[in-house]
C-alpha cells in the first residue's frame, strides 16, 4: 500500500515526487491513500457539520428518493456545496487535484460530490470498482486511467 503524507508536500505540488509517486500507485496498484490531505480539524468540523445537515441520512432504513442503496446498509447520497463542503480545499483540494491532472489530464473536470453512508451494523463492503471499465475488459489493463474516485474517510484507514 502506498501512503502519501501531504504535509510533507511543499513548493509547487503539481512537480512533487509524492504527487509522481501517488500518480504511479495508481497506475500500478489502482489506488493510493493520501494522508493528512486536509488537517484533523477541518475534518472534525465537517464531520460535525455533516451530522447536524444530514442527520436525518443517518439511520435510514431503505432507500430515499433521494439516496440510492449501493450496499448492504450502505446508502449514497449528494453533499450540498454550502459551508465547510463549500471550501476548495474540500472539493478542489490541491493534493487530489495535482494527483487528478496527473492521471486525467488538465482538463479533468469534478463530476460528482457526494457521501456514501454506511447503517449500523452494515457489513464490510468488498473491493470493487466504483464505475465500469470504459471498453472491453480484455483491453481495460492497458489503457490509461480515465476516472478517479476520492473518498474522504469518516475513520481512520489502517
Amino acid at each position: 500500500m502506498t501512503r502519501i503524507d501531504c504535509r510533507l508536500i511543499s513548493g509547487d505540488v503539481q512537480k512533487s515526487d509524492q504527487v509522481r509517486l501517488a500518480y504511479e500507485s495508481i497506475v500500478k496498484n489502482g489506488y493510493v491513500v493520501l494522508d493528512h490531505v486536509i488537517p484533523a480539524e477541518k475534518a472534525a468540523a465537517l464531520r460535525e457539520e455533516f451530522n447536524a445537515r444530514y442527520h436525518g441520512y443517518l439511520n435510514l432504513e431503505s432507500e430515499q428518493p433521494d439516496t440510492l442503496k449501493v450496499g448492504n446498509k450502505r446508502y449514497m447520497m449528494t453533499v450540498d456545496l454550502e459551508g465547510g463542503f463549500a471550501d476548495s480545499d474540500i472539493w478542489g483540494n490541491p493534493f487530489v487535484v495535482a494527483v487528478v491532472r496527473q492521471a486525467l489530464g488538465v482538463d479533468a473536470i469534478l463530476e460528482s460530490f457526494g457521501a456514501v453512508i454506511s447503517q449500523p451494523g452494515a457489513k464490510q463492503q468488498h473491493i470493487h470498482r466504483d464505475g465500469a471499465v470504459l471498453f472491453d475488459a480484455g483491453i481495460a489493463p492497458i489503457l490509461p486511467t480515465h476516472a478517479l474516485t476520492f473518498a474522504l474517510p469518516d475513520r481512520k484507514i489502517t
